[in-house]
């Protein structure tokens, strides 16, 4: 099962639920580095970010 999900996952037919997040931290800290970035999402006790203007850095 956990091959079938990385499978589709890898072929893009799983919904983005982070929006494009690249990085992303427990709730429960507040990392120095999180304000450079946009936040996307938040799910369960994570947030997650991408780098503004949508690029890795």
């Amino acid at each position: 099962m956990a091959k079938e999900i990385a499978r589709k996952a890898l072929n893009k037919q799983l919904p983005d639920r982070t929006k494009g997040a690249l990085y992303f931290h427990d709730r429960t800290v507040k990392p120095d580095w999180a304000r450079k970035y946009t936040n996307t999402a938040n799910i369960g006790l994570f947030k997650f970010y991408k780098p503004k203007g949508g690029d890795a850095k």
